[in-house]
């Protein structure tokens, strides 16, 4: 079950259809929300996070039965600092999460976990 959660999660920025109301399925309206947008974004983010970190999403979905993983995407969501975490993964900075992120500590504690079980 926590890997189908991680999944879930680090899925949706690969979403690319329209998205269409219920009440206008059938019509040639479509309409993007703005919170669909800013999910999609912060959800890459998360993602892009946890890749540059080297963290195995089914490993932080195990953690604390996937409270803990589910706390940090609920914390990137909400994180007032998207454009400059854009900013560091792209300058491609290498190192742990900096310090306006509010997952690092998180991030840090499962990259070591994911590490520690490489044989």
């Amino acid at each position: 079950m926590c890997h189908e959660i991680a999944a879930r999660i680090l899925a949706i920025p690969l979403v690319k259809e329209r998205i269409m109301h219920p009440r206008l399925q059938g019509r040639r309206t479509t309409r993007r929300w703005s919170m669909f947008k800013r999910v999609q974004r912060q959800a890459g983010l998360f993602r892009e996070m946890i890749e540059r970190g080297c963290v195995d999403p089914g490993a932080a979905a195990k953690e604390d039965r996937g409270s803990a993983f589910a706390v940090a995407a609920r914390l990137c969501l909400q994180c007032p600092h998207a454009s400059a975490c854009r900013n560091w993964l792209d300058s491609g900075v290498p190192g742990p999460a900096p310090g306006f992120c509010q997952n690092a500590a998180y991030l840090d504690h499962v990259s070591s976990i994911s590490k520690a079980m490489i044989p």
